[in-house]
């Protein structure tokens, strides 16, 4: 295993990693609220076609059901239901990669 042997060494390291993790992050959680956005439009365009009222009165009940269900739930991306991709996880992450780059810099002469 590599030894940083200087603070310099250890800060560049940090933002270096900082930075790819950011551009990595950034581009997928974008990619997600995206998403998430337009799938949150889909309850007043189905509204809209329902309102259009050019369906048969089974049409009209499935629209019906499909609007109540995604009504009540809140469209995310949430991978393995354990958290939402969204810009609280990319404001976490920057938080956590930040507290170890400072103790990495606390201790950077025992290391």
């Amino acid at each position: 295993m590599w030894k940083l042997t200087s603070m310099t060494h250890m800060i560049g390291f940090g933002f270096v990693f900082i930075n790819g993790l950011l551009s990595t992050q950034l581009g997928v959680i974008y990619a997600c609220r995206s998403t998430t956005k337009e799938g949150n439009k889909t309850l007043n365009i189905v509204h809209d076609m329902m309102n259009c009222g050019k369906f048969t009165n089974s049409e009209t009940h499935q629209l019906t059901l499909f609007s109540m269900q995604i009504g009540h739930q809140e469209v995310a991306v949430v991978p393995h239901g354990m958290f939402k991709m969204d810009i609280s996880l990319l404001k976490s992450l920057f938080t956590t990669v930040i507290m170890y780059v400072i103790i990495l810099v606390q201790f950077g002469s025992t290391i």
